[in-house]
């Protein structure tokens, strides 16, 4: 299996350049930040779901304060909520779809489009590429650098479903080891396989034999 090399750059008009032709940056189906004002809070959709109390609520939102964290860490690190029930809060406030990557074998061809050390400092897990369009799961919707990170990948169009950080962390532990792994090994059967000449005559004439 042959990976895609990722070694695109950036014009001044905001393009990718690959391969010496120039290709728009990917459409990306995630909301702006400039919603937030127009979407529900992440509490409030837990106690409109019936999932937290509003005690709870105000418990968590008073940890959230002291801490600086975010209230979707305060929650699943202090047991009010689990990683699963917060993906879909999350998916409710943000008006996207949910993968369940514990059910999903991702495809080779839209792992090799997003760079290992991308996919884990932004917590993007490729799943397929069909027609164009790379499906991803990401964790954070509201941060803009995985908005950045999707809209430079060559690629049509991206789009986004959420999965639990942990959920996702561990298909790119999986995957992407077993892609590297996949990769070596062909490297090791081509070394192995090089065409070597040897110093053997044909029959018809004195022209090395290739052996594979």
């Amino acid at each position: 299996m042959k990976r895609r090399k990722n070694d695109e750059d950036r014009n001044r008009d905001g393009e990718v350049a690959t391969s010496g032709s120039t290709v728009a940056p990917a459409s990306v189906s995630l909301p702006t930040l400039g919603d937030g004002a127009s979407r529900p809070k992440l509490g409030q959709v837990l106690v409109d779901q019936q999932l937290l109390s509003p005690e709870a609520l105000t418990a968590a939102l008073d940890l959230q304060a002291a801490s600086g964290r975010r209230l979707g860490s305060v929650l699943v690190e202090s047991g009010l909520v689990g990683a699963h029930v917060l993906n879909d809060a999350l998916a409710a406030q943000f008006g996207l779809p949910t993968a369940d990557l514990r059910r999903i074998s991702p495809a080779d061809d839209a792992l090799s489009l997003v760079p290992e050390s991308t996919a884990r400092a932004r917590r993007i897990m490729p799943i397929r590429i069909t027609e164009g369009v790379l499906e991803v799961a990401i964790a954070d919707p509201g941060d803009p650098e995985v908005a950045a990170a999707l809209s430079a990948i060559a690629v049509e169009s991206v789009k986004v479903f959420l999965a639990p950080q942990g959920d996702i962390e561990a298909s790119l532990n999986s995957f992407y080891r077993l892609l590297a792994a996949d990769d070596e090994a062909v490297q090791q059967f081509w070394a192995a396989s090089a065409p070597v000449q040897v110093a053997e005559s044909l029959l018809d004439g004195d022209a090395p034999v290739i052996q594979l």
